[in-house]
């Protein structure tokens, strides 16, 4: 069987690369379809994948989609795939403008629905635009039940539930045990780190809808109240999206010694391991693998009650949810947390407890059998 894998940018390759290889290790040929761009990132495909670099667009600017769209049509043409698998909403919609009767299967995996997140004019264009797309596709897959309901709201009866969480993450390199007390010491002493100082983490870019100007603005607020906390920013700026910030917010952001600003961390686990709290207070995600591997490695969380973020964190037990744009909820609770040791402690043993439920392979095994009509070889399902 051959299978062309279908996602907006190489950045998204390292949460299917488990998928591709599986398909290759049982005999079926594998070819990666994406714009060549990366945070930053060395990609390895894995052996027995062929990439094909095509210009997928991130945003919604119809030219560059209908360019994508005519290089996908071509691709599909030349390579005559048995299945077309597409991820991410704005790479549904390139292949809904390049889909031909002449097609063969075409499913999308999407990871966040745009249009139940705006509002007004553009939340109408949104939801004609992401319906349309869906309707084309043989099957549209959606991680969460309000995805599901918002598509069947509008008429798209081809839509359905993954049963994992999402893409899930490696459990077994996002593993607190594999470090011993003297790795966490040194990996303190690498990044700086005093041996009492409580270490909040964020990951992602440095956007808005993500709450990166919420998460500064919660830890200048905290940081008066709380001593010895360090804000370390895992991620780059998105020349797509704005911070939130004002540009004397942004200064006063460069010039504070309390935060580090890590870039795009390729060994994230690392930095996880001598995290004692972590904060997202994102309010646009599809299910957010930062937060799974955060919570894997036993780092509780503060997030916010939104589409994706609400199902990774378990509120009260693995972490926090708030409510969102609240800056000063957000650093009360931060500065609750650094005075109450016993209760972040709490959070921890149940983020380790539960930690399989995010296991990765959950998501492949379903994504395998559903492509190729064999059957899960783990127990898949949200646990």
């Amino acid at each position: 069987m051959k299978i062309l894998v279908v996602s907006p940018t190489l950045s998204s390759y390292p949460f299917l690369r488990l998928m591709c290889l599986r398909l290759v290790e049982l005999g079926h040929e594998v070819h990666v379809a994406a714009a060549g761009f990366a945070f930053g990132e060395d990609i390895d495909l894995g052996e027995g994948v062929s990439y094909h670099d095509v210009p997928m667009p991130r945003g919604a600017n119809p030219l560059t989609h209908l360019r994508a769209a005519r290089e996908l049509r071509r691709l599909v043409d030349e390579l005559q795939p048995d299945l077309v698998d597409v991820h991410y909403s704005a790479a549904m919609l390139s292949a809904a403008l390049a889909r031909t009767s002449a097609w063969p299967r075409t499913t999308a995996i999407i990871q966040g629905l745009r249009f139940p997140t705006l509002s007004g004019p553009r939340g109408h264009v949104e939801r004609s635009v992401e319906s349309w797309a869906a309707r084309r596709m043989d099957e549209a897959v959606v991680l969460t039940a309000d995805d599901l309901e918002a598509l069947e709201q509008n008429g798209v009866t081809n839509a359905s539930l993954l049963e994992s969480c999402g893409f899930g993450c490696d459990i077994v390199r996002f593993d607190r045990d594999r470090f011993s007390a003297a790795d966490k010491a040194q990996i303190r002493a690498d990044l700086g780190l005093a041996p009492d100082e409580f270490v909040v983490i964020y990951v992602g870019r440095f956007v808005a809808f993500k709450g990166f100007d919420v998460t500064v603005r919660a830890f200048d607020s905290a940081r008066s109240r709380a001593a010895n906390v360090r804000l370390l920013l895992c991620g780059v700026p998105d020349s797509l999206h704005p911070s939130g910030l004002s540009d004397a917010e942004a200064q006063a952001l460069d010039q504070n010694e309390q935060v580090q600003r890590l870039g795009w961390v390729k060994d994230m686990e690392r930095v996880l391991v001598v995290s004692d709290l972590c904060i997202f207070p994102s309010t646009r995600e599809g299910m957010p693998v930062n937060l799974m591997e955060a919570s894997s490695m036993g780092v509780p969380i503060i997030t916010c009650d939104s589409r994706g973020c609400r199902e990774v964190v378990r509120h009260g037990e693995t972490g926090l949810v708030l409510p969102p744009h609240d800056p000063e909820a957000l650093a009360d609770a931060m500065v609750d947390l650094v005075d109450d040791r016993a209760r972040l402690q709490a959070l921890q043993d149940n983020a380790l407890a539960s930690r399989a439920r995010f296991d990765r392979r959950h998501f492949v095994d379903e994504r395998v059998a559903a492509m190729t009509g064999g059957h899960a070889a783990t127990t898949q399902g949200r646990v």
